[in-house]
């Protein structure tokens, strides 16, 4: 700590001003039991997921922030996969799974989504057929 020309007290960064404020100079964000214990496979569809960190610490933050966070100070993904284990997925998918269970996969991926734009449609529908019915009903 120095002095300024007028007498208010300066800090080099903005660490030093935390330590003297008894705080510490930075978070740690690593990577908990509980960050783990949250991890999650969410299905979003017959061929997909994705892996989340769902719950809360014991400081009451989101696990999904928390790994944000400890991803931004890491140089390497926390879930990464390399492109060697990329390639040996692929090939153990390839020799345990028969092409036509494959192809089942797509199709069934091509009804999940064509499911979920119907729905998407039928939500529009009703929402403009609630509208309609509202103005016929002001309109008398």
């Amino acid at each position: 700590m120095f002095k300024t020309r007028d007498g208010r007290a300066a800090y080099p960064s903005y660490g030093d001003w935390k330590v003297a404020r008894g705080k510490p100079r930075s978070k740690n964000f690593s990577k908990s039991g509980s960050l783990w214990r949250g991890l999650q496979i969410k299905v979003m569809g017959p061929t997909k997921v994705r892996v989340v960190f769902a719950g809360r610490n014991a400081g009451g933050q989101s696990n999904g922030k928390v790994a944000k966070c400890a991803q931004a100070e890491a140089s390497q993904p926390t879930l990464g996969v390399s492109d060697a284990e990329l390639r040996q997925i692929a090939k153990h998918v390839e020799a345990t799974f028969p092409a036509r269970y494959l192809d089942a996969q797509r199709i069934a991926q091509m009804g999940f989504k064509a499911r979920n734009r119907l729905a998407a449609a039928q939500r529009s529908l009703a929402q403009a057929k609630k509208l309609h019915d509202k103005a016929k009903t002001a309109t008398r």
